[in-house]
């Protein structure tokens, strides 16, 4: 299976850029304050495209796994996912303390969509779960609403609760780098 070269590189932008964003976001946040109006903007200016970066990264780690699936087995694949979870459960720590330590953020996100990705497996069912995903998102979040169940606020996100990157709606972005990939690789989605 050939490299797709420009993937890495889009990876690193887009982690670069991240680190970039939170780094001024957290740099204008004022503790008894909040954040001062416009302060990120300010800092931007004419670059603010920088911030919407970050959000292309769920694409591309479902580009990045077609690309593995390959080579993992289901061992493989639980191993990487679970690597990532802790990654992200440690950095949680290390950044915010014991408190914040089950913040659900982007590597927890993308690791249980890896999980998800590994068990679906081909196009047509990818492609189906992805629509899904995206479709059902006003009834999950209707249904589960006010719920203060840790699962439910990994499925539907909860801002207020640091639940950033809920599994509805943002598995479509995954689901949808998964594709971009597939078609990258025989351009077509057979």
């Amino acid at each position: 299976m050939r490299r797709w070269k420009g993937l890495d590189v889009a990876k690193a932008v887009c982690c670069i850029a991240m680190v970039y964003a939170n780094t001024l976001f957290w740099l204008t946040l004022n503790e008894s304050e909040g954040l001062r109006q416009g302060a990120v903007r300010d800092m931007i200016g004419s670059y603010a495209i920088i911030g919407l970066l970050p959000l292309s990264i769920p694409l591309l780690a479902g580009a990045a796994f077609y690309f593995r699936r390959q080579r993992l087995d289901a061992q493989g694949a639980i191993t990487a996912a679970c690597f990532l979870m802790l990654v992200g459960f440690l950095m949680n720590l290390l950044a915010f303390g014991a408190e914040d330590l089950l913040s659900w953020d982007v590597l927890q996100f993308i690791a249980t969509s890896f999980m998800a990705l590994y068990v679906l497996r081909h196009a047509w069912r990818v492609a189906v779960a992805g629509i899904a995903t995206l479709a059902l998102t006003p009834w999950i979040n209707s249904a589960l609403e006010g719920s203060a169940s840790y699962t439910a606020n990994v499925l539907t996100g909860q801002l207020a609760n640091q639940y950033y990157w809920p599994f509805f709606p943002w598995f479509s972005t995954v689901a949808a780098g998964y594709l971009l990939a597939v078609w990258k690789q025989h351009k077509s989605f057979a």
